[in-house]
């Protein structure tokens, strides 16, 4: 199959509201340039994506300028999976990230040509560094080609849920040589304003939280603690975050995690198949051997705020451990799955 020059490229896990906006939008915005694709990954959607593509942009897809991938693999929405799997299917040379809430722009494909016909060494997004200007909803808008994305093992699959896998890409880009060029046209990052429930109620986290509990140590520090619906714990320290970045500091750049029980009145928690520590539930929460307690925290604004924070203090700590070169990279593979190519051809990505 031939290449082409630049591959749009849309995960989806029910955004169809969304995508219905945009993709059109983008497909007609692109009408006249050569050489393009728009790919889209339909990451196990529930609410009638499959079939609005077949009805609506089936001339997009007999044209090959639209090819749909659908996986019926994950049970939750997964960024960095997801993207990893969507670029290894795209056929173009650049591949460009469009989110599901993203409008492209009249003009950005030219520039994204213009931009990668002058550079041999680069790859474009946002102003992600606000020298210029902030906007929010595109800053995964990102440009690269594929030989570049593949060098450096794409995005990191530890981290998991919103955040910081965006800047720990461009990150590990600019580390392999690369110059990051930024977007200066203001049309081209325009986005479908949305609530933080469509940004990550897809995620584990918002379906999977079964309780959350917090010990304040001191003015400095909390302790907190996450118990799942599959019977898994998080546990840590969290710190004020003195850095910059937006959120608090995970001691040791890590939970620990493991699983946990109930019995009666005590909850176990157990690391490596060895019981850690049993609490005993008390009225405000959960109270240790020591006499310290756990309160239990159900207001729903702030537990909702939890499906945003979580994600961005675990992935800010392996942010963090990549940058100082402590962990590895995807050293077990990236970006697999099974997915079904415009609804009948069976794909394994390995």
């Amino acid at each position: 199959m031939q290449s082409a020059s630049i591959s749009f490229v849309t995960v989806c896990m029910n955004r169809l509201p969304h995508l219905r906006e945009t993709l059109t939008a983008n497909l007609a915005q692109c009408q006249t340039v050569e050489g393009l694709e728009f790919v889209v990954l339909d990451y196990g959607s529930t609410d009638g994506l499959e079939a609005w593509v077949m009805q609506e942009l089936g001339a997009e897809l007999e044209a090959g300028r639209l090819v749909y991938y659908r996986t019926e693999d994950p049970k939750h929405f997964d960024r960095s999976h997801s993207r990893n799997l969507a670029f290894k299917l795209c056929n173009g040379k650049v591949i460009c990230n469009v989110d599901a809430d993203n409008f492209l722009g009249e003009g950005f494909a030219q520039s994204v040509l213009e931009t990668f016909n002058n550079e041999e060494q680069c790859f474009l997004t946002p102003d992600c560094d606000k020298q210029f200007y902030y906007v929010r909803d595109v800053i995964g808008r990102v440009s690269v080609r594929k030989e570049d994305f593949l060098k450096v093992r794409g995005y990191d699959e530890e981290m998991q849920g919103y955040g910081f896998e965006d800047n720990d890409f461009y990150s590990r880009l600019k580390s392999a040589g690369l110059k990051q060029s930024i977007v200066q046209e203001m049309s081209h990052l325009q986005a479908i304003a949305h609530q933080d429930e469509d940004r990550v109620g897809n995620e584990f986290l918002a379906s999977q939280l079964d309780s959350f509990f917090i010990h304040y140590q001191d003015q400095n520090s909390s302790k907190v603690l996450l118990l799942h619906k599959d019977g898994s714990f998080r546990f840590g320290t969290v710190l004020p975050n003195k850095q910059g970045t937006p959120t608090h500091l995970l001691v040791d750049e890590a939970w620990e995690e493991g699983t946990w029980t109930k019995e009666g009145t005590q909850v176990s928690l157990t690391k490596n198949s060895k019981v850690k520590v049993c609490l005993d539930s008390v009225e405000m929460g959960l109270r240790g051997k020591g006499g310290e307690v756990f309160y239990r925290i159900t207001d729903p604004s702030f537990l909702q705020f939890l499906g945003i924070q979580i994600p961005l203090i675990t992935n800010q700590a392996k942010y963090f451990r990549n940058q100082k070169g402590l962990s590895t990279i995807n050293t077990s593979g990236f970006g697999r799955g099974k997915v079904v190519r415009n609804g009948i051809e069976t794909i394994e990505v390995v």
